[in-house]
């Protein structure tokens, strides 16, 4: 494959070796393991100790260091498994489908433009940028081409194509095919569907800052909207976030902790608003997919793997520190959970209406539509900032469910698509050091730019989850933001006692 380098700098390596580190189980059946080796994606192999995750802490500069996942434990595995792998190294295709947001063309951290998506069908996936610019990329860019330079015949191709009738090109930014043996036959490999699977949105609570004296309505848990700014001398804010003159009469204003909390917010989104191209581009991206008619027996399976909506920055928490991986809503500050979560998905909703009024060019009203019905099958995932939605679906003004339930994954026929925090130890569902972050963010938006991949994670997270089940042999994920593509190589190593 050719080289391909993300918006963030990191390379996708054609290939990457994982080591699974074993000793023998209670019984002969099972093996425990003890360790995975695996590396990042700027270093070589570093191993993964279960002991060290309480050591450590991801910090600024973690991309170099070496942290465990949460699910690098003293895991039984089944010996049929270990077997397997340790007599024919067995394959998995990771792909990180990236982010689709940004603003502007250039610019780091905030700002950058990012139209991904991924395609998966049978034993290929296909990592691609949308481009709303009409069929215009030549062919060698947007379909997979044999070695003598010529089209293959493959669903993704017939899909890429049809999605340039429709009006879009798209370039296949870069594709690979699974090697991997199926040797337990744990899956029948799907000829038939195509996924489509929808990256982070992290879409706005909020796009513009209100007039000095409007009053934006109650805080409902917004992040240190009551608490004055250093040096600001007034009185103490209401839970509107209102303040009155110290002195005379007049109307109330916006305090400064709420001012401060739209200047905050409005500086931290990485999606954009309502008519700017990233929502534009979303619902051309929309246009295109709901056109798409593909020939018998091929049939379409679209995905929103989470962090469609992002119920975390400049919020305060509404979930409870849970040992394992789970979400246990709480409330806060007089405020329930659920209405919390109603609150800003509809005001997510009101957020990105464009100027012109029209619901169909609302990207969240669209995607809310597709997700409760229409002609194409469906998946909609939670992530970690909407991981709420695991427990609460948000609920129209009246009542009724503003969009299909969300659910942790999708797993058929050889492909596995989540949202990827399960690997990750601050962000993991009922972690709650990750949303704590999420707002030292916030407060300070520089540190956006030094949040590491942590590529190593997403390696444990796929092989071990693989070792215990060996159902798939494409991993679908998202949540770092930076589109990857590699090929992951397995081996089952056996230690001494």
């Amino acid at each position: 494959m050719a080289p391909f380098t993300n918006s963030t700098g990191e390379t996708s390596p054609d290939e990457i070796f994982v080591n699974l580190l074993v000793r023998p189980g209670p019984d002969k059946d099972h093996r425990t393991l003890v360790r995975v080796d695996s590396g990042n994606s700027k270093q070589g192999g570093v191993p993964l100790k279960p002991e060290e995750f309480a050591q450590k802490a991801a910090t600024i500069g973690a991309q170099g260091l070496n942290f465990a996942s949460p699910i690098v434990t003293s895991r039984s595995l089944d010996a049929k498994v270990f077997d397997s792998i340790t007599k024919s190294s067995h394959s998995i295709l990771l792909m990180d489908v990236g982010r689709w947001g940004g603003p502007a063309p250039t610019g780091k951290p905030l700002g950058v433009r990012q139209r991904d998506f991924g395609v998966v069908a049978g034993t290929r996936a296909a990592l691609c940028e949308f481009q709303p610019v009409g069929a215009t990329i030549p062919a060698a860019e947007f379909l997979i081409l044999d070695p003598a330079g010529k089209p293959i015949d493959h669903p993704i191709n017939t899909f890429l194509t049809e999605m340039r009738k429709a009006g879009g090109s798209v370039r296949i930014m870069r594709h690979d095919n699974s090697t991997n043996p199926n040797s337990l036959g744990k899956w029948v490999q799907d000829t038939t569907t195509v996924h489509v699977i929808l990256p982070d949105l992290h879409l706005p609570i909020c796009t513009s800052k209100p007039a000095k004296t409007t009053d934006d309505g109650h805080h409902m848990g917004r992040f240190e909207y009551r608490k004055s700014a250093v040096g600001a001398v007034e009185k103490t804010p209401d839970d509107h976030g209102m303040v009155k003159p110290i002195f005379g009469s007049g109307p109330a204003e916006l305090g400064s902790g709420a001012l401060r909390w739209f200047d905050r917010y409005l500086a931290g989104d990485i999606f954009g608003h309502a008519d700017e191209s990233a929502a534009v581009d979303l619902i051309k991206f929309l246009d295109v997919i709901e056109a798409i008619k593909l020939p018998a027996p091929l049939s379409l399976h679209f995905t929103q793997l989470g962090d469609l909506y992002d119920l975390w920055i400049g919020l305060d928490r509404f979930f409870s520190e849970q040992p394992t991986h789970s979400v246990v809503l709480q409330n806060n500050g007089g405020i329930l959970a659920g209405d919390f979560i109603d609150e800003w998905c509809r005001r997510t909703e009101k957020a990105l209406m464009p100027a012109s009024g029209d619901p169909r060019k609302n990207v969240v009203t669209r995607l809310n539509a597709l997700s409760l019905g229409s002609a194409i099958r469906s998946s909609w995932l939670h992530g970690n900032h909407d991981a709420y939605l695991a427990a609460h679906t948000a609920q129209k003004v009246g009542g009724g469910n503003m969009f299909a339930p969300r659910k942790p994954l999708v797993s058929e026929g050889g492909t596995r698509i989540e949202h990827g925090q399960r690997g990750d130890p601050q962000n993991r569902d009922g972690a709650t050091s990750g949303h704590s972050g999420t707002n030292q963010v916030f407060a300070f938006p520089v540190i956006r730019s030094f949040d590491p991949n942590r590529r190593n994670f997403y390696f444990a997270l796929a092989a071990v989850t693989y070792a215990e089940v060996p159902d798939f042999h494409i991993f679908v994920m998202g949540h770092t933001h930076s589109p990857f593509l590699t090929r992951m190589k397995l081996r089952m190593l056996e230690l001494p006692l």
